[in-house]
């Protein structure tokens, strides 16, 4: 948890020992917490009453665990090509933990926040702002010094990497949810349609 405390010795700890295997368990963990978060934000929205069904709670940790996971190992490679492009340097144990640990502690940072969220009152929701927002910073300054260290590279190239990174990852979300929406949309219309023709065609054959 030196993490949270110091991040800038963890940070030189970790410079030390980098396994892959660690970086990836530690990563792990944080989807683990996040499906957690966003089980409890789920309570908070009744969207598991929506959903109508017992097992609807392990089916949402589920898929939160390996979609994140998966998206985190998909980012660690992008951020892998990225310094290797800005600084010639390239190392995926190195882009993981620039990935797992951010990552931890966000997700840390937003079961707090959601906890906060339970009760329904103004000075619940107000801490449970304040939290977010420091969640949010501590995030993106762990980010920012875990790819200036383990890179061993100046701030100016740490930041547009960063950006880099942070934009891509921001259009890729925004092209996967509207474009999964639209797909979904498109694949219900025409089975309505295929529904209607076939029902059509059933009733004419019923009417000669």
């Amino acid at each position: 948890m030196k993490i949270f405390t110091n991040p800038a010795e963890a940070i030189e700890d970790i410079k030390n020992k980098e396994k892959t295997g660690k970086a990836i368990l530690i990563l792990l963990i944080g989807c683990i917490v996040l499906g957690i978060a966003i089980l409890i934000f789920s309570h908070n929205s009744n969207l598991l009453a929506l959903l109508g069904t017992t097992g609807s709670s392990g089916i949402i940790l589920i898929s939160v665990v390996v979609a994140t996971f998966a998206f985190g190992l998909f980012e660690a490679l992008v951020t892998k090509i990225v310094m290797k492009g800005l600084t010639g340097k390239s190392d995926y144990a190195k882009g993981l933990y620039a990935i797992a640990f951010p990552n931890l502690v966000f997700s840390i940072g937003l079961v707090i926040v959601s906890l906060l969220l339970l009760p329904v009152n103004m000075f619940s929701t107000i801490i449970a702002y304040l939290m977010a927002v420091l969640t949010i910073a501590l995030t993106l300054t762990i980010y920012f010094k875990m790819l200036k260290e383990l890179f061993k590279t100046d701030s100016a190239t740490t930041l547009i990497a960063a950006i880099i990174v942070c934009v891509a990852t921001v259009i890729a979300i925004y092209v996967l949810i509207f474009g999964s929406k639209t797909l979904l949309s498109s694949i219900m219309s025409n089975s309505l349609q295929n529904t209607g023709t076939s029902g059509l065609g059933s009733l004419g054959t019923i009417i000669s």
